[in-house]
């Protein structure tokens, strides 16, 4: 395996989709669901970042990423509890820290939701333990993500919820994604995945995403904030939520439209949101 910090890249553009989306996904379950959720993050990173450290200036993703969002004065609907907890974790007007998807998910989850941390990485494993010490209804657990739906689903009813997010520095990652989607949806289920994924120039995922789940509705949101011939190979990014809430959909056009506005580089590259059984692949060039 390739060596990968996320550290360099922590709060890009990639960063703000995931967890916006997931900070909206996570409230519309809550409300929609009366079982306790039980949420699994595949590839949980370091827990929280610092944004003026050494390896994030090499890169400082998080300029044209989070920090036009942080200097927005006022959210639009759906991104106050995502903007709300980003501020939290900083002083008055300084953007220093930025969240990983644990804290953002447990800002939205009860004492009673339990969650399972997956991470492979030894001084990230030791980073993430710290962080979440104190928190009884969490479990990390050093371990290929991957590895999953095997290890934490149990007999329990609940409402499990996957954040599938590798960070695809292997070839291998996208294949490992849908078998890992295989697997769930091999028999009709309620768990709700959410897969991030990178929009590099000639990728194409929903065409895979949707012969590997069998059952179940899939949503497909996808931002580009460059365009092909930028210079640059991640041009954007997108996200499968598989079995997502009703409503979800239409509460998130206004989101990503915030979004476009200002993540997107030129501004008037458009994003995507519709589900996969609208589309026709027949045509190869047609899955994007």
């Amino acid at each position: 395996m390739q060596a990968y910090s996320h550290l360099s890249y922590a709060g890009n553009h990639g960063d703000v989709l995931k967890h916006v989306v997931l900070v909206n996904l996570l409230e519309h379950i809550k409300k929609q669901s009366s079982l306790k959720v039980c949420y699994v993050d595949t590839h949980a990173g370091a827990g929280i970042y610092d944004l003026k450290g050494s390896s994030t200036k090499t890169r400082q993703a998080y300029k044209t990423g989070i920090l036009p969002v942080w200097e927005q004065s006022e959210p639009v609907e759906g991104m106050q509890s995502y903007v709300q907890l980003v501020r939290a974790r900083n002083q008055d007007t300084l953007l220093q820290y930025y969240p990983g998807s644990p804290l953002f998910a447990l800002s939205v989850l009860a004492a009673d939701d339990r969650c399972y941390f997956f991470e492979l990485n030894s001084e990230v494993f030791d980073h993430l333990c710290n962080t979440f010490a104190c928190y009884k209804n969490v479990t990390v657990i050093q371990q290929d993500g991957f590895s999953a739906y095997a290890s934490v689903i149990s007999k329990d009813k609940c409402q499990a919820v996957f954040l599938i997010d590798p960070p695809y520095v292997e070839s291998s990652d996208y294949d490992r994604v849908l078998n890992l989607l295989v697997q769930i949806y091999s028999v009709p289920s309620n768990v709700t995945c959410m897969i991030w994924y990178p929009v590099m120039k000639q990728a194409c995922m929903a065409k895979s995403v949707a012969e590997a789940v069998s059952v179940g509705r899939v949503l497909q949101l996808e931002l580009p904030v460059a365009l092909p011939d930028s210079g640059t190979s991640m041009i954007g990014s997108g996200i499968f939520i598989v079995n997502p809430p009703e409503g979800f959909a239409e509460t998130m056009r206004p989101v990503m439209t915030a979004l476009q506005k200002s993540l997107s580089q030129p501004r008037h590259n458009l994003f995507t949101i519709r589900y996969l059984s609208e589309l026709s692949f027949g045509y190869a060039g047609n899955c994007k």
